[in-house]
């Protein structure tokens, strides 16, 4: 689920070297990272008589190519005593430095400046930095090692904030989670919705029985390698979650080849829930702040950067300690108040939702999403999922409470069943015939609930059904209840969607059904001929998905919200009097 943020750049940098300003001859030489065609450099000395001839001060400078990725720790002193320039390492590395600053993809070109003036810093609140252009030409007492690594540290970019795309509340077209705490009012809010599960809070509750991260990525998994493979100790960190902090979850420190499921960005992703929502705002900056401004997660990315294994477990320790110490220091009551207040919000707890979601779905499903994509072609029974994003705007716009029903016909892995009873706090229902996916909504279910004892959150009810919708009776008994029903259509025939509409007769008034495919079709009107039909219950609109909505295309597409709305029929039946 990574991706390379990095390019291949290089730049040039001109140096004189004073070793080579005493030789003897005027031969060619190559230094420290040059790929051995630099100019020669014309100097001349004694020769031998114990009398030495000045050096000459027309020497030309050598060009040397510079490489961005250079290892960033200190070389060991014996590196240096073969000729190669100490202060050359440091030059370079200052050279990275101020590439990187440049070579942002979303910065503006940095208009070119002559070569010895100095960049103005770019941050009022920044000191102005000491590095030197690559021009200068650094002796020993200048500048230490130690030095240069603060300044590298100070003028690092801010970065973004590392909840995944789509981690929002769920809207396409509202712009993304603001980078600072969320306002209190700025979603509907469902009073009569219970946040907290009173029995883990009470610690009267068992400690989860969950499928760590380690047991899903381990040594064996293909394409995954170490993060830090030349140090010792360097296999696993342990985790603390808000509600039982006693109990850790083990991430092995493996880093995909390619795109796929990154134990260390799921870190990141938990510790900046933890600081948002879970933590009083003093505690949750030291965590997480939106410009990266010393903090545990920027100290993360930063171990990773360096391949520094002392510095990560550092961090995750400093952030085990906070978890631990807030839940344990007798404020119980200040701290539940303070979670149901930013929970309370339901684009606050979407998010939440989305991201613990996305830790059951990587753990259960995409192991095995291979299996999901074997159904028989052109069947009813092709695979396909709305995302969370999706799901959530669907929620919004129906008006889903906590005290209405959900039911998803066709409801796959489960993802949507668990999302509303995650999210919303609804009784949450749904019926899959596929045998593969029904096994796996059966674990996601098991997951959901013990993974859920970490957060502390209490949901609504959920029930997932294997078989056919169809012929169920206990679908049916739920059926008369539904407030919201979801029907993915999408690759139904004529048929199993004739059959669908029959059963919306035992809907309730007013209940909301949203499909991807009108039951309805284009320009029907009610008649004499066709007034019995079940289709003229439904009230129909038309709306629009943005990209990125479903999971078998990018592309957006329309999705129709039918409403049962039997008093069209009364109106027309009374004007035919």
């Amino acid at each position: 689920m990574s991706s390379s943020f990095f390019q291949k750049l290089g730049r040039t940098s001109t140096i004189m070297s004073a070793e080579e300003s005493r030789t003897s001859s005027p031969t060619p030489s190559a230094s420290a990272g040059e790929s051995g065609s630099g100019s020669p450099v014309h100097s001349t000395s004694g020769t031998g008589t114990g009398t030495a001839t000045p050096v000459r001060r027309d020497v030309r400078f050598k060009t040397v190519k510079v490489s961005r990725q250079i290892q960033r720790s200190s070389p060991a002193p014996s590196e240096y005593a073969s000729g190669k320039s100490y202060q050359l390492d440091i030059l370079k590395r200052l050279n990275k430095r101020k590439k990187d600053r440049v070579s942002k993809p979303d910065k503006p070109e940095v208009e070119k400046k002559p070569k010895g003036t100095r960049d103005k810093p770019k941050r009022g609140s920044r000191a102005p930095s000491k590095a030197k252009s690559s021009e200068f030409v650094m002796s020993d007492d200048e500048e230490s090692e130690e030095e240069v690594e603060e300044e590298e540290e100070e003028e690092e970019e801010p970065v973004e904030e590392v909840l995944p795309d789509g981690s929002d509340d769920g809207s396409a077209d509202e712009e993304k989670n603001s980078d600072k705490r969320p306002k209190p009012n700025d979603r509907p809010v469902d009073e009569d919705r219970e946040i907290l599960d009173d029995a883990v809070f009470s610690k009267h509750s068992d400690a989860p029985t969950i499928l760590q991260s380690a047991d899903v990525v381990t040594a064996d998994s293909p394409g995954y390698e170490p993060y830090f493979p030349n140090e010792e100790g360097g296999t696993y960190i342990e985790l603390r979650y808000p509600a039982m902090p006693a109990v850790t979850e083990r991430f092995n420190l493996l880093m995909p080849r390619q795109e796929d499921y990154d134990p260390l960005i799921e870190v990141q992703h938990i510790m900046q829930i933890v600081a948002q929502f879970f933590l009083p705002e003093d505690e949750g900056i030291k965590i997480f702040t939106a410009d990266m401004q010393d903090c545990i997660i920027r100290r993360i990315k930063r171990a990773i950067k360096r391949k520094s294994l002392y510095a990560l477990k550092t961090a995750v320790d400093e952030y085990n300690a906070i978890v631990e110490q807030f839940y344990d220091d007798g404020n119980e009551d200040i701290y539940r108040q303070l979670i149901i207040s930013n929970l309370r919000n339901r684009s606050n707890m979407a998010t939440v939702a989305h991201e613990i979601l996305s830790h059951i779905y990587s753990r259960i499903v995409s192991p095995h999403v291979k299996e999901l994509r074997k159904y028989t072609a052109f069947s009813n029974n092709v695979y396909g999922e709305l995302l969370p994003a999706f799901a959530s705007k669907l929620f919004r716009e129906v008006e889903l409470t906590s005290s209405q029903v959900f039911l998803d016909l066709g409801s796959g892995v489960g993802n949507c069943v668990l999302q509303a009873a995650l999210e919303v706090g609804c009784e949450s229902y749904g019926c899959e015939m596929m045998d593969n996916a029904a096994k796996l909504a059966d674990k996601q279910a098991i997951e959901f609930k013990q993974r859920l004892k970490l957060w502390g959150i209490k949901t609504g009810s959920v029930k997932l059904i294997t078989g056919d919708f169809l012929k169920s009776e206990e679908i049916g008994e739920i059926l008369k209840r539904t407030d919201f029903l979801l029907v993915n259509n999408y690759a139904f025939d004529a048929e199993l969607n004739g059959s669908l509409i029959n059963m919306f007769l035992d809907l309730r008034e007013g209940t909301k059904i949203v499909s991807l495919k009108s039951f309805v079709p284009a320009g029907h009107n009610i008649t004499t001929h066709n007034v019995e039909s079940p289709i003229n219950l439904l009230k129909v609109e038309e709306r629009e998905f943005a990209t990125r909505s479903v999971s078998w295309t990018d592309a957006p597409g329309n999705y129709y919200v039918s409403t049962i709305d039997r008093s069209r029929i009364a109106k027309f039946l009374k004007s035919q009097e």
